[in-house]
């Protein structure tokens, strides 16, 4: 009996460290690398629905596996309530107006994994709708008329 109990209690701590460490809502590689050539947003990915267990007391982070050929390369996560809706992939529009962005940049000529972290909880539908989700949706482009490559990316939860 007291076996027993040492493994329920084990499994609870990893639960616990579980919860600590965050969820990862996409990882995903693509079969053929997403490609931009100029300085307009190109949607590459997406809309993915991400439900957000930890609410508004936690932070995303996303990272991208991308290079460029010179200038800064941009990828762009943007979280909105409702799907992209547009014309065409560089021709994309938000109800919200995809006001909640997280721009991944890198200046390098080879592959190189570059993150940044947004913190949920200053996004009104999430902070007001514990256990909410939202669409994410990338973009890529360059602040030259270069070429911007993306591989795989990655959206994390992280604790704040």
């Amino acid at each position: 009996v007291s076996v027993h109990k040492f493994a329920d209690l084990w499994d609870g701590i990893n639960c616990l460290l579980s919860y600590k460490t965050g969820q990862h809502y996409v990882n995903e590689q693509l079969t053929t690398a997403a490609t931009q050539t100029g300085t307009t947003f190109k949607l590459v990915h997406g809309p993915v629905w991400v439900e957000l267990y930890g609410g508004p007391y936690r932070g995303l982070k996303f990272t991208a596996y991308l290079k460029t050929t010179a200038g800064t390369a941009t990828a762009r996560f943007i979280l909105s309530k409702d799907p992209v809706s547009g014309a065409s992939e560089t021709s994309t529009s938000y109800t919200d107006g995809g006001a909640y962005t997280a721009d991944v940049t890198t200046t390098a000529t080879t592959l190189t994994y570059a993150s940044t972290t947004l913190s949920v909880g200053s996004i009104p539908w999430i902070a007001n709708s514990p256990g909410g989700g939202c669409w994410v949706t990338i973009e890529i482009k360059n602040t030259t008329t270069n070429t911007v490559t993306l591989n795989s990316f990655k959206i994390s939860e992280v604790p704040l």
